[in-house]
């Protein structure tokens, strides 16, 4: 993360590197969330997008929004803690057929003078995983 919001996934790490797969890349999802009411969806980022833009999905046409709105990350995973900033929403278009809002957003995270990140590590993650997969594993027994 940086000091104004989500940057992107450690995915590969050495003793003095790591490789970061940025929020601007073609397979980056992430879990968001309204920060005014919690109602969660995806975002992802569209190439044709630009630097500064993402695209937030499944967030229900019944939701009240204004440009403006805050997004931030859901807590749903075990990557990025609840409540860190993304960006705010720039407009939002209905897609009837589906009934949910094509959203686009403001990245917070301006990748263009970017020069510092911080690494946030779930200290907790594999308790969590290792629940949910035996969770899992009861229900399929």
């Amino acid at each position: 993360v940086s000091p104004s919001g989500i940057v992107g996934i450690v995915v590969n790490v050495s003793e003095h590197y790591s490789v970061v797969m940025s929020l601007l890349h073609k397979s980056f999802q992430v879990s968001a969330m309204l920060k005014k009411d919690g109602t969660f969806g995806t975002l992802s980022w569209p190439p044709q997008s630009g630097y500064r833009h993402a695209l937030l999905s499944q967030i229900p046409m019944s939701e009240q929004l204004k440009v403006g709105d805050t997004i931030v990350t859901s807590g749903y995973s075990t990557i990025f803690p609840k409540g860190i900033a993304i960006g705010n929403i720039e407009k939002s278009t209905q897609v009837p057929e589906q009934y949910f809002y094509s959203i686009s957003v403001i990245l917070s995270t301006n990748f263009k003078n970017l020069r510092y990140v911080y690494v946030v590590s779930n200290i907790m993650k594999k308790e969590k995983t290792d629940l949910e997969q035996g969770t899992y594993k009861e229900v399929e027994e």
